[in-house]
């Protein structure tokens, strides 16, 4: 079951995350540099072309905690892999337990191998 975890008093949030939920130009730099890096580090510095058979894949949750990375994830695809397909099933910030699903894939295999470690991280 998936609850929405509550603010802190000290929440700086908004300086990220804007009104409707999106990533603010702060953030999305961030996001950038932060993808660019983890990336480098499997020799991917550019974006990854769609070759292969056509997988799926899904996330699971493997214990109890607080969902966190929607939108860099999601930016880190759009950027880097733009024809691999995320359909999310919690949105940042939610309870999860072991067993839900977090999200489901489907693109080239290459796509999917070549960003699986820099996805779960």
């Amino acid at each position: 079951m998936l609850r929405r975890s509550n603010a802190l008093p000290h929440d700086r949030s908004s300086a990220l995350i804007t009104l409707d939920g999106s990533a603010t130009s702060r953030f999305e730099q961030s996001i950038d540099l932060w993808s660019k890096a983890l990336l480098l580090d499997d020799s991917i510095n550019s974006p990854i072309e769609s070759i292969g058979d056509r997988f799926s894949a899904k996330i699971t949750a493997n214990q109890h905690g607080t969902f966190a990375g929607r939108l860099a994830v999601s930016r880190m695809v759009m950027l880097h892999a733009p024809d691999l397909l995320i359909e999310w099933k919690v949105d940042d910030g939610e309870t999860i337990a072991p067993e839900d699903n977090i999200a489901f894939f489907k693109g080239s295999s290459n796509q999917l191998l070549m960003l699986e470690r820099a996805v779960l991280n």
